[in-house]
């Protein structure tokens, strides 16, 4: 079959010259970077240069950040290995990196877009130890685009034998705005991005002399876990764990690093991002897995990532993580729902005591004499506020409230103690207390002679409980249905007068409910 270059006559034959516009030094700083993740490549580049005692620990490697916010000035200096002449010649150039992808730094743009995406001119100054000088070469902008070719200026400096290491210096930050809250940030910033190196003890960064400290996780208690998963790309490798407190603003999920540098914060790795899950917090380590140039993000459609996130995500380690963050935030949620129900029911337990001492039940409390209950003069609390005129409604209001050094408390936890009802010389407090369990009913009560106290299980794990929308209103009836089975407890009483009991005090729970809001909405008008 005949090529398309067989059918056309050669006239000319040429190179093309692909020389970069001068322009594109300067356009090295639109790469999207953002002040943190500036300050992050100049940092990735002093670890990169640590000597072998500062990788052994044997040394520290020093990074000092230097920024005055008022002459928009800003450096970065490390005592780490250092440049010659020929490396810093390296550096210089676009795209040319000596690193391996052992590095945190390997793509040869991040001194160059770093220090472009901040200001307009930058002078670096580089030596190593053995040296008698420091090559120290500048790009000034103005200068840049005026001369032809693409050389910078450079000099070579005389120094003492023994010192080495690298300085960045940009005298005038005019793309960003350096202020105090900024340089706050930054310090946190690295705290996080540097976190291993910084714990690991080897590695000493200060900005404006002060160190830089990495803020340790409030773990619950067990935690964390160290894991080691492999993959057959490479060993996912980390910490897991849950933190006391769930965090609802995201704040959760995992650090993800790359030899030892953070890539990505609080990134949901292997797990969704949803509610019950915001108490997984840990650190994730893929050193073989790819990042951008840019290194704020991993390759994720890359096949390595996929694999070692599958993976992760089908491992035990993860699947109980998962189980007991679920369980975790069901418990808080059954706290936060128990502080809203008991605002309600704190109210209406007086009320109840109320309204049970006003209609004066003739009840034979605890005789177990068997005679059936008398039915007293009032009735059975039928239409207690549909009865009651303007005149005794305002008497009933003006009542005294029973006396008791008894004082109302709240805890999330389960047990709240309600006021004190007075029925036919008995006096006892009605507390209440939530539970889970699937093996048992509704609800249960139990009675302190000894306190007075009559305790109300109600059971949370109930099909009642857990299906209905009106989980308050579903409690106030649970509670009356108890505190009525407790007062007719030892007595022989006729199921439809048990339940007209109940069915009253509901309503007058409701009625009264209904007054006190029509009331609050007069009040509201007459404002």
């Amino acid at each position: 079959m005949e090529t398309y270059e067989e059918f056309k006559e050669v006239i000319k034959q040429f190179n093309i010259d692909i020389t970069p516009d001068k322009s594109l030094y300067n356009k090295m700083g639109e790469s999207g970077h953002n002040f943190y993740e500036v300050n992050a490549e100049f940092l990735d580049n002093c670890i990169d240069a640590m000597t072998a005692e500062q990788k052994s620990g044997k040394e520290q490697l020093r990074i000092d950040i230097i920024i005055n916010a008022k002459k928009k000035f800003y450096s970065v200096k490390d005592n780490g290995t250092g440049m010659n002449e020929k490396t810093a010649t390296n550096a210089a150039a676009l795209g040319k990196s000596n690193k391996t992808s052992d590095n945190l730094g390997s793509f040869g743009f991040g001194l160059k877009s770093g220090a472009m995406t901040i200001g307009n001119n930058f002078t670096v100054i580089s030596g190593m130890k053995g040296n008698d000088y420091s090559t120290e070469f500048t790009y000034n902008h103005e200068e840049w685009i005026k001369q032809n070719g693409w050389n910078l200026p450079a000099k070579n400096i005389s120094k003492d034998v023994n010192e080495h290491g690298t300085t960045i210096i940009i005298p005038k930050v005019t793309k960003v705005q350096l202020t105090p809250q900024r340089t706050q940030y930054l310090k946190a910033d690295i705290a996080k991005r540097y976190s291993s190196f910084i714990r690991k003890g080897n590695v000493k960064i200060t900005v404006n002399n002060v160190i830089v400290t990495v803020e340790d996780i409030k773990w619950a208690d067990g935690y964390p876990t160290n894991f080691s998963i492999p993959t057959k790309h490479g060993i996912v490798k980390g910490k897991i764990g849950l933190m006391k407190e769930s965090s609802q603003k995201g704040y959760y999920g995992f650090d993800m690093f790359r030899n030892g540098r953070m890539i990505v914060s609080n990134s949901k790795f292997a797990i969704s991002s949803h509610p019950t899950n915001a108490r997984i917090i840990g650190e994730i380590h893929l050193d073989f897995v790819k990042v951008s140039h840019e290194k704020n993000k991993f390759i994720t459609d890359s096949i390595e990532y996929e694999i070692a996130e599958q993976t992760c995500r089908e491992s035990e380690i993860f699947k109980t993580i998962l189980r007991e963050a679920k369980k975790k935030s069901e418990e808080g949620d059954n706290k936060k729902e128990n502080v809203i129900i008991d605002r309600e029911i704190e109210a209406d337990i007086p009320v109840i005591g109320h309204m049970i001492k006003q209609l004066g039940y003739d009840i034979a409390l605890h005789q177990g004499n068997g005679n059936a209950v008398q039915k007293s003069k009032n009735g059975l609390l039928n239409g207690l506020f549909d009865r009651l005129d303007g005149k005794k409604r305002k008497e009933y209001e003006k009542r005294e409230e029973p006396k008791s050094d008894y004082s109302k408390t709240t805890n999330e936890g389960g047990k709240n103690q309600g006021n004190v009802i007075q029925v036919n010389g008995l006096s006892f407090k009605v507390n209440r207390e939530y539970h889970m369990d699937k093996n048992s009913g509704r609800k249960s009560y139990s009675f302190d002679d000894k306190t007075n106290e009559l305790t109300v299980y109600i059971n949370k794990a109930y099909a009642g409980f857990k299906t209905t929308k009106d989980k308050v209103t579903y409690t106030r009836e649970t509670i009356i249905d108890a505190i009525v089975g407790f007062l007719y407890q030892d007595h022989v009483v006729i199921l439809e007068k048990y339940n007209e009991t109940k069915d009253d005090l509901i309503s007058g729970i409701l009625n009264y409910r209904k007054e006190i809001n029509a009331n609050i909405e007069n009040m509201e008008v007459e404002i």
